[in-house]
């Protein structure tokens, strides 16, 4: 759930057969005057994640399950109940990457590309994150399955997501990393990063070198978080007790029924920071 630029809360999930939906809010409280839309076909609705876009209207970022890709809907208004820029992003098919497709839905009509037909996709479009960069385009971090794990950066061309500017790929050596991710952009323009790393059950973070995290990133295993659970991370720029705007990660870990909160010690989370537990 986010709020829209109204005030009002915006729900983006997943529905009946794993089909895109969302829920506009009337008020406050969600009582009264609310609008549903379904926003796309069955098998595209996993792992959604909603930001407001640079147009000021609802951004999700999503799983396309049937081709294992990225997915993007880009609202038109702030219910999403009339016509939205729905687009699959490249993806990599066989070794080669497959241009970007897109198609424009309507409430009643869609028309659906797959580039992949029977030859097979790279598995992207898991646990997917987007923030606005400074030109208020969307920048997107998902999960690449294809061999070791590892995390995909995309930076979209425009508000709609019908083009990317770039990719990249982040690895860590060997270790599987990628299943769950969150993102913030601070006021340097050079995102921050935040993931799991599977293989050795710690957060791991990666400050980019730039706006599209393309070079010059610097990237840190978090041991200090102790072993950590699957289900879900967060990151947010917040205010220290002495005003300085830090990292502050959320996660769940494994010894402890609660939530975790991991505060950076510096804001690119290259120093050693403290651990708070939050028993929920």
């Amino acid at each position: 759930m986010i709020l829209g630029s109204d005030g009002l809360p915006f729900i983006s999930l997943k529905y009946s057969t794993s089909t895109l939906a969302a829920l506009k809010c009337g008020n406050d409280s969600c009582t009264s005057g609310n609008v549903w839309s379904t926003l796309n076909t069955s098998s595209t609705g996993s792992d959604v994640n909603a930001i407001i876009g640079g147009n000021g209207y609802p951004f999700m970022t999503h799983k396309y399950n049937s081709n294992s890709s990225l997915m993007t809907t880009a609202c038109l208004n702030s219910s999403c109940a009339s016509a939205t820029v729905v687009t699959t992003l490249s993806m990599v098919v066989n070794g080669t990457v497959v241009s970007t497709p897109f198609y424009l839905m309507s409430a009643t009509t869609t028309t659906h590309v797959d580039p992949c037909g029977t030859t097979g996709c790279a598995n992207t479009g898991s646990y997917s994150a987007a923030a606005l960069g400074a030109d208020s385009y969307p920048l997107i971090v998902d999960q690449n399955t294809s061999g070791t794990n590892t995390m995909s950066v995309r930076k979209c061309a425009n508000l709609t997501c019908t083009s990317m500017s770039s990719q990249t790929t982040i690895s860590y050596g060997s270790n599987n990393i990628g299943t769950y991710n969150a993102i913030a952009i601070p006021t340097d323009n050079k995102p921050l990063l935040a993931t799991i790393d599977d293989t050795n059950s710690y957060i791991y973070t990666i400050k980019c070198g730039n706006s599209t995290c393309t070079s010059g990133n610097s990237a840190v295993a978090q041991t200090s978080t102790g072993a950590i659970a699957t289900g879900g991370i967060s990151l947010a720029l917040t205010a220290d007790s002495t005003g300085q705007m830090l990292p502050l990660i959320g996660y769940k870990v494994a010894s402890v029924a609660g939530l975790k909160l991991f505060r950076c010690g510096d804001a690119a989370c290259s120093a050693t920071g403290t651990n708070t537990i939050i028993s929920v």
